[in-house]
């Protein structure tokens, strides 16, 4: 039997000698979807400065206690609300513009860390205060996660990409995780918990969510 030449012959398809095809190398190829590249690079960014937050906020509680238990509770208020209300969120992510719940969420997580350093700088701080504002990012991060993780269905249009780019996201995600407490326990060194749980929100608002064209934004956006 012989074979489809469509199978052999490396001319039409480039990808078999180990060349990328036309529609650019496989690992990236999610990124010329314009809306997405530009949700992969602010979440990048947002997500990195999540996670040194996080090591500052740490930080602060053990300089001024020393409790490893209170290190703990601040750890667990910051989780607990996101376990609870993640069902509900979800529910509510699916029925609403899910890109107007990323602008909220995003806004509403650097006014937390701005609060965070404008208790912090002064040194007014105290443990309760540290504890309210870690539930309350807890809160924030219960919308959004699921709403993050939905919209990349929203931004891809060619649904071949789609698990391109849903291993992107989940790449992001992790990376940050590494990435953010290895700069911020760098940083926090520096110039301090106050001063870098500041800057890392409040430098990097979420600008790259007012970013998509109105002309190529998906009609679930409305």
């Amino acid at each position: 039997m012989r074979a489809a030449p469509d199978l052999l012959d490396g001319r039409r398809h480039p990808s078999i000698n180990g060349m990328p095809d036309e529609q650019g190398p496989r690992l990236l190829r999610a990124l010329r979807h314009r809306n997405y590249r530009l949700f992969f690079g602010g979440q990048s960014v947002s997500l990195i400065g999540t996670w040194i937050t996080r090591v500052a906020t740490s930080w602060l509680v053990y300089q001024l206690t020393g409790s490893a238990l209170l290190l703990g509770i601040v750890g667990f208020c910051g989780q607990i609300p996101t376990l609870l209300l993640s069902p509900v969120a979800g529910v509510l992510v699916d029925r609403h513009n899910r890109h107007r719940i990323l602008l909220i969420t995003q806004v509403l997580s650097m006014l937390q860390s701005l609060a965070l350093a404008l208790l912090a700088l002064p040194k007014i701080i105290t443990v309760g205060e540290i504890l309210g504002l870690q539930f309350v990012q807890g809160i924030i991060n219960a919308f959004d996660t699921p709403a993050r993780q939905s919209f990349i269905v929203d931004m891809i249009e060619d649904r071949a990409d789609l698990p391109n780019a849903i291993a992107l996201n989940s790449t992001m995600v992790n990376g940050s995780r590494i990435i953010g407490p290895s700069i911020g326990g760098v940083v926090i060194a520096a110039v301090g918990e106050g001063w870098w749980g500041c800057r890392t929100r409040c430098s990097c608002p979420p600008s790259h969510q007012f970013g998509f064209t109105a002309d190529r934004i998906p009609s679930a956006f409305s």
